[in-house]
């Protein structure tokens, strides 16, 4: 499945690139799209953000190029990643829901309108 991206301005210092399609695509993508700005980054970018299916550079305005930092991201997304790129780390989080661990369970249950069944 092929993707599509669409670009739109996100605040007056930022690009949101966001994906239509096939969410793992779509993030090793945005993850080789983030690393190559990152190699060589564009005038004016302060930070390049890859999420599931977008992708937010974040720049100083008075020294970024929209349109051309735009035409950037969408050749970088288009081209995605080099076919035997495989993911570069995976992140175990630990997640523990007993009241020991989380105290506050009860009150954020009952914030949401729920009961805790540990």
């Amino acid at each position: 499945m092929l993707l599509n991206w669409s670009v739109h301005p996100f605040g007056e210092a930022a690009l949101l690139a966001e994906a239509h399609g096939d969410q793992k695509l779509a993030n090793r993508a945005a993850l080789a799209a983030a690393a190559a700005l990152e190699a060589d980054p564009p005038p004016g970018m302060r930070a390049v953000v890859p999420a599931i299916a977008s992708l937010l550079v974040i720049v100083a305005p008075e020294q970024a190029d929209f349109a051309a930092l735009e035409q950037q991201i969408l050749a970088l997304l288009k081209a995605g990643p080099s076919a035997d790129e495989q993911p570069t780390r995976i992140v175990p989080i630990a997640i523990n829901f007993d009241r020991d661990s989380a105290p506050d369970l009860p009150s954020a249950a009952a914030g949401l309108g729920c009961i805790p069944t540990t």
